[in-house]
């Protein structure tokens, strides 16, 4: 979310955060409004060797959960 945010500050990329809540991750997923076209970008995280990517046991379920192409950045990813 946070690198989400900020490309689009500084104008790399139209992208916008939008926080979801539910029961799990599905429901939370299921609950968000998706667009036509639109991806979602997750970050690595943090436990992720420099430039790799990694996803921890609650990050890895919103892909699977997720109606749209997604793309997980490496670590380190500026």
């Amino acid at each position: 979310m946070a690198l989400a945010a900020r490309l689009a500050r500084d104008g790399t990329v139209e992208a916008e955060t939008t926080p979801a809540q539910g029961d799990d991750i599905a429901d939370a997923v299921e609950r968000t409004a998706w667009l036509d076209g639109e991806i979602l970008v997750s970050a690595s995280s943090e436990d992720a060797s420099a430039h790799r990517a990694f996803l921890g046991e609650v990050a890895m379920k919103v892909p699977r959960a997720t109606p749209c192409p997604v793309t997980v950045l490496p670590r380190d990813y500026s």
